[in-house]
């Protein structure tokens, strides 16, 4: 993979006047396919990987009990059982996370309570480190950032009516050791002018002491050192994602879905380390005729065409270690479930076998131009 990117680096700075042009791809290797018993769904949104386990892990809400498959067997090797009621209990789960065996991680974003699972499947300690009755915003729903680093958790707020001003931030941090959170990065200006902006999740990377932040209407990445709290911007947008225009509609359903559907906006944010790059995802938008349902559409694209006149609805952009874009891949995404090994980008592919509901699919990709 890395010598496809090394030429594409040579090619994308002696031809920048031609940047738009370059015929950057992501380009499927091979399918995993892990086998599921009877009692699992294949569409789980709880599906995750670790990389100190070099293992794909997902949660069944349905049995309450975690998969772990080989990332190079497929294999599924261990199960846990886990407990939804009693002193055990994880109640309602809207995030699952693993990091280790003994760092599993629960979370009900309604009470902005995280659970930490022991590998036999028992309560470690449970943390209501999220108070909306008291003035804390709630847990970003949708792209899911939830990082465990040094001890501390780091994940991403959501503004509610009732946060106090001090505590709407955008970055949670949680320290397991002192009990104490801190509420770091400014919202910008416009988020908090217009409360349709702040309905869309935002996705974050963490590398070392610094977060990489995609705000879904910012065509910049904001760079957050954790040490010092300097805040830089980088430019890591595209010309075909067009600025965000302020919701004006009565709040009814058919407005606020038109106003969602024809947005453009950035998406989910990862990094590939063998590789040096960051890709983001990006939605063009649509072009809904004013005299159309938008209730109608079935698909992100259904019958219209995009914001730019074409049929190219969603797109990857790609970016080096330093954030200078690289190009760009039309008509792909990389979807919540995406992640980065050492070496590949692996997505998850419902479109394979997609009656089968016996397997998980996920792809192996490279870039290529």
């Amino acid at each position: 993979m890395k010598k496809y990117l090394f030429a594409l680096l040579i090619v994308a700075f002696s031809c920048n006047s031609k940047q738009q042009d370059l015929a950057v791809q992501i380009e499927l290797e091979e399918y995993y396919i892990f086998e599921l018993d009877s009692l699992t769904r294949r569409d789980s949104k709880h599906v995750g990987f670790v990389p100190s386990l070099n293992s794909i892990y997902l949660f069944n809400d349905n049995t309450y009990t975690i998969y772990f498959y080989d990332l190079e067997t497929k294999k599924n090797w261990k199960k846990i059982p886990l407990a939804k009621e009693g002193p055990d209990g994880l109640g309602r789960v809207d995030l699952f996370k693993v990091y280790s065996l003994d760092s599993i991680f629960s979370v009900n974003e309604i009470l902005g309570q995280v659970t930490r699972i022991s590998n036999e499947g028992t309560k470690i300690e449970k943390i209501r480190f999220l108070d909306m009755d008291n003035g804390d915003p709630a847990i970003q729903s949708g792209i899911s950032f939830f990082e465990f680093n040094k001890s501390k958790l780091y994940t991403l707020a959501r503004q509610t009516p009732n946060v106090l001003p001090l505590r709407n931030k955008i970055l949670l941090e949680y320290d397991f050791h002192s009990k104490e959170k801190s509420f770091e990065i400014e919202w910008p200006i416009e988020y908090i002018e217009d409360w349709m902006m702040a309905t869309k999740p935002s996705s974050a990377v963490i590398r070392g002491d610094k977060v990489y932040l995609s705000l879904p209407y910012n065509e910049n990445i904001l760079i957050y050192d954790l040490i010092d709290g300097n805040l830089e911007k980088k430019y890591a947008g595209s010309s075909k994602i067009k600025k965000y225009v302020p919701y004006s509609g009565d709040g009814d359903i058919q407005s606020r879905i038109r106003h969602s559907l024809e947005g453009a906006r950035y998406g989910k944010l990862v990094y590939e380390p063998s590789s040096k790059v960051f890709l983001r995802e990006a939605s063009v938008g649509l072009s809904i005729p004013l005299d159309a349902n938008p209730l109608l559409t079935t698909s992100e694209s259904g019958s219209f065409l995009s914001n730019n006149k074409d049929n190219v609805y969603v797109l990857t952009i790609v970016l080096d270690d330093s954030l200078n874009k690289i190009g760009e891949v039309p008509h792909q995404k990389l979807y919540q479930d995406a992640f980065c090994t050492d070496s590949a980008l692996f997505r998850r592919v419902v479109i394979y076998e997609k009656e089968n509901e016996d397997i998980l699919v996920f792809g192996k990709y490279k870039l290529k131009y």
